[in-house]
């Protein structure tokens, strides 16, 4: 029996010459995402354009964000990242201008929950400084980085 509305796709053998796709697929807005060979594509969630968030006081990064923009011009400031979102979920926090050299930016973590390259924080102390992280399932790990 076939499921209603469901992609067919190849089979894994020439008797099983066909097999349905059904993960995902009654979800609206996901899209269909190669699993790689010998393996069959499921629906996913689809990639959100680039998220920007423009912040000017204390800030816990959520899930959606991508780039986080913070103006210190009003006072130091710290930027908390989320303790366990997806592996390989990506961030980056901007200083939108020069008042850092004078303001902090701290980035932490919420509740500790893993560290930054193996400090509990990082801060930007620069004018125009950033920091781009990406999250491997336990810690996060500095992937591009001008804080000082």
């Amino acid at each position: 029996a076939l499921t209603t509305f469901a992609l067919l796709a190849g089979g894994t053998t020439t008797t099983a010459e066909m097999q349905q796709i059904t993960t995902g697929f009654g979800t609206a807005g996901y899209v269909l995402t190669s699993n790689g060979d010998s393996a069959l594509p499921s629906f996913k969630i689809n990639p959100a354009p680039l998220f920007i968030n423009l912040q000017t006081s204390a800030y816990t990064v959520t899930s959606v964000d991508q780039l986080v923009l913070v103006d210190v011009s009003g006072g130091s400031l710290t930027i908390s990242l989320p303790a366990a979102p997806a592996a390989g979920k990506v961030f980056t926090i901007k200083d939108t201008g020069s008042a850092s050299v004078l303001k902090v930016i701290t980035i932490d973590t919420v509740g500790g929950g893993g560290n930054i390259d193996g400090s509990s924080s990082r801060t930007i102390i620069v004018a125009y400084g950033a920091i781009t992280v990406c999250f491997d399932g336990t810690s996060y790990n500095i992937i591009n980085s001008y804080l000082v």
